[in-house]
């Protein structure tokens, strides 16, 4: 076998950690991109400037074109409706939930409080008790 002479990108990985590396690079695009939303927002305006495309190039009457327009906003709309439903729901939901775990960690610091001062009471007591200072002469 022949020895390979060093390219001049001697400093690059070659073989399987190339893959990771690339990997590892592809991951770091993705979190920079927001996780792939990026991409979603972009094919889904894609599909919709296309759909409109074909819709104004297609052979019909601007008045049938019109009808289609309103028809598709009118969906688009109802979904949109839909959803800002459901996210206000699970806003409130999540709102709900908060409280509560406030609450009951509010509750919790309380009890602890009221232990802790009930405890220093009692120490105080038997300190008071106990000095001879302070103890009741017969």
């Amino acid at each position: 076998m022949l020895a390979r002479k060093p390219s001049a990108r001697s400093n690059t990985v070659s073989g399987p950690h190339k893959a990771v590396e690339k990997n590892t690079k592809e991951k770091k695009t993705m979190e920079n991109n927001g996780g792939g939303y990026g991409f979603m927002s972009g094919l889904f305006l894609g599909a919709t400037l296309g759909a409109m495309a074909a819709l104004l190039l297609a052979p019909k009457s601007g008045r049938e074109v019109r009808a289609d327009l309103y028809a598709g906003g009118e969906r688009l709309k109802e979904r949109a409706s839909g959803k800002a439903t459901d996210l206000i729901g699970r806003g409130e939901a999540a709102i709900e939930r908060a409280k509560e775990a406030a609450r009951e960690t509010a509750d919790g610091v309380k009890r602890g409080a009221s232990r802790l001062l009930r405890k220093g009471e009692e120490a105080m007591e038997g300190e008071v008790l106990s000095s001879p200072s302070l103890s009741v002469r017969s």
